[in-house]
């Protein structure tokens, strides 16, 4: 959201951001959860964020993988 708040004649406009880390993936049934349990860890405590894993039709169990995972 954006915020507008005044400080005597100074009008200041905070703008507060999503962070999204988008990950592309096909066929990472080896290394998606590893990752995102380190990207996870990483983030712990980080307001406003969110791990995105995109998929591309994987014919490996990556979906099933990241799903469980996040």
């Amino acid at each position: 959201g954006i915020y507008v708040y005044f400080t005597g004649q100074v009008i200041f406009t905070e703008l507060l951001m999503k962070m999204s880390i988008i990950i592309p993936v096909f066929n990472e049934a080896g290394t998606i959860e590893k990752l995102i349990s380190y990207l996870t860890g990483c983030l712990k405590g980080t307001p406003d964020c969110e791990i995105i894993v995109s998929d591309g039709n994987s014919t490996d169990a990556t979906f099933t993988i990241a799903e469980r995972a996040g």
